[in-house]
């Protein structure tokens, strides 16, 4: 070899220790070329508690009233029923409801005593628990016996729900009647038992079939919009539920569709 070849002196393991090191720096440079050009993925922030009360909201439509008072001759919502049909899209958006009584207070008027309660309700967004709302709703339930207090905080519990939720019932203080006794035209007193002045008891509630009343324009909307986040076709849900189109979901399958959905089957 030349005297002029810098190379010329290096062994075979030098040579082979130069291209492990170029090849290892060769790799490095592209690496963090390649970090460079990484975008970084968009943090999916999960609804917040105003969101899913807005979904909630279009999910419930109106609750029947299917409660009667031979006493008082008036039809008015159970507790059970506005339960019913807030519990699974409660479930459905992931929102907890915790009730805790505030004060208790309890007077006799003849052989009745009137028991009256504050409750304070706190919805609690499980996807983000520190994403909360609490807000404070009166009871009051009279009763011979010592049903007054579960009565009291039964009606808090009910108008807690209807007023947050806005569920309408067709109840109208300003309207006598519309086929329906209203007694003396008192609207439906807050502390009325669910049934008689002394109550039996109750036989489990009973499935409510209301194929003949399709879902309202807000739950159709809020179905779409699950479509769209789920990537579910719209005609898998038709097909799974035997509807021509998604508009003619009945009222009481919407919180059935909307689990199936976030199955993410179809």
């Amino acid at each position: 070899m030349s005297d002029d070849d810098p190379f010329s002196e290096l062994t075979e393991d030098d040579m082979r220790a130069m291209r492990d090191a170029y090849r290892e720096d060769a790799m490095r440079t592209a690496a963090q070329e390649a970090a460079r050009d990484v975008v970084p993925e968009a943090t999916v922030k999960p609804p917040t508690l105003a969101q899913k009360l807005v979904n909630i909201m279009a999910s419930v439509g109106r609750v029947e009233k299917r409660g009667k008072s031979a006493f008082h001759n008036y039809k008015y919502a159970t507790e059970a029923d506005v339960a019913e049909a807030v519990r699974g899209v409660l479930i459905t958006e992931r929102v907890v409801l915790l009730p805790s009584l505030l004060t208790i207070a309890t007077r006799g008027e003849g052989k009745q005593s009137i028991t009256q309660v504050v409750m304070r309700y706190t919805l609690i967004n499980a996807d983000d628990p520190r994403d909360t709302l609490s807000y404070d709703m009166p009871g009051e339930g009279q009763d011979v016996g010592d049903k007054g207090p579960y009565k009291a905080v039964t009606g808090s519990e009910k108008y807690a729900l209807m007023k947050l939720l806005l569920i309408p019932t067709g109840d109208d203080p300003e309207k006598d009647g519309d086929g329906e006794p209203a007694g003396d035209g008192k609207e439906a007193r807050q502390d009325e038992p669910e049934g008689d002045p002394d109550p039996k008891p109750a036989p489990p509630p009973r499935s409510r079939n209301r194929s003949g009343n399709p879902c309202t324009a807000g739950q159709v909307k809020l179905l779409y919009a699950r479509l769209k986040n789920a990537n579910v076709r719209k005609e898998a849900l038709c097909e799974r539920f035997s509807l021509e189109r998604l508009e003619d979901m009945p009222f009481a399958s919407v919180n059935d569709a909307l689990a199936w959905i976030g199955q993410g089957e179809g």
